[in-house]
């Protein structure tokens, strides 16, 4: 299984190519909510806790798997998406001590999220590109000489 590594301004995403599934590493998540890495870990560690009390945000997540199946380049812990949303919803709203970072990275991806909802509901779906010339010619270049055979002789 494959995945895909972009760092972004110092963060690390990550996306299963086969599955879309994807996450950030612990020190992006961290860099995002304008927090400390150990803080990040100290909430992950909490999280996996049954008995810790915890903000309304994060409750669905108490004792659940809250990484990506394989782990990431240079063996980083890739937590998943849904899970870095509710950490940086609580760093924005419930934590003690609010982060303007977190609100501000909230906000980029609460954008996002409701397009992508709204057009889910509604069930639009990005029409798909027609390939280019190029694409065609490089396709029809990978084919074999002997699918090219088969194929003209089908067509006459």
């Amino acid at each position: 299984m494959t995945i895909t590594q972009v760092i972004d301004d110092g963060i690390e995403f990550f996306t299963i190519d086969l599955t879309g599934e994807s996450g950030m590493s612990e020190s992006g998540l961290a860099r995002l909510c304008g927090v400390h890495r150990k803080a990040i870990q100290k909430l992950l560690f909490k999280l996996s806790l049954a008995t810790s009390p915890l903000a309304e945000c994060l409750e669905p997540y108490r004792g659940k798997d809250l990484e990506l199946r394989l782990r990431g380049k240079n063996n980083h812990r890739i937590i998943r998406s849904d899970v870095c949303a509710a950490i940086i919803e609580y760093y924005t709203y419930e934590a003690r001590i609010k982060q303007p970072q977190a609100t501000f990275a909230f906000r980029k991806f609460a954008k996002l999220g409701i397009e992508r909802w709204i057009q889910g509901i509604t069930g639009w779906q990005p029409t798909l590109a027609e390939p280019t010339i190029a694409q065609l010619k490089k396709s029809i270049r990978s084919l074999s000489r002997s699918q090219l055979i088969v194929m003209s002789s089908t067509t006459t």
